[in-house]
């Protein structure tokens, strides 16, 4: 693992402190934890050994230390911390449902306004073919008055 991973992995707590932790947890109980700053890597477990089954455990053992580390120390920022996350996405949940809102108002006001169309236009085609079989009937009694006949 980079240095710089694990800095940003426990970025809460000052590198200097988290590696005088390391050293605690070497001496006491044992796990095998080498920093080297030229090549800026932490190895964890024998230096030439690259087997991940011995290096499982003690990450794991130094990620559960470094949560609950974490929680203690910073406590009160990350209680802050989720409270502003909450607050800011309760915001937004609000913001957004109202512009959802007024979309969905919007979308049923033109469903509206076009199905009053068709209907408009629908009304005017029928008066038309009325007024168009009307005037065909009138024609039709016209002629046969004058003795034509119709056909069609």
């Amino acid at each position: 693992m980079t240095i710089s991973d694990f800095e940003k992995s426990a970025s809460i707590v000052p590198f200097s402190v988290a590696e005088k932790w390391m050293a605690n947890a070497s001496h006491q109980q044992g796990i095998s934890i080498q920093i080297n700053y030229i090549q800026q890597a932490i190895i964890f477990g024998a230096p030439r050994q690259l087997d991940m089954k011995c290096m499982r455990q003690p990450l794991v053992e130094i990620g559960a230390k470094l949560q609950q580390a974490m929680a203690r120390l910073a406590q009160d920022e990350l209680s802050k911390k989720d409270k502003l996350e909450k607050t800011a996405l309760l915001t937004n949940i609000r913001e957004r449902m109202d512009k959802e809102t007024k979309m969905i108002r919007q979308r049923k006001e033109e469903i509206e306004r076009r199905k009053e169309e068709s209907e408009r236009k629908k009304q005017i085609k029928e008066r038309e073919a009325a007024e168009k079989l009307r005037k065909q009937e009138a024609w039709r009694l016209r002629l046969s008055r004058n003795g034509w006949q119709w056909s069609a």
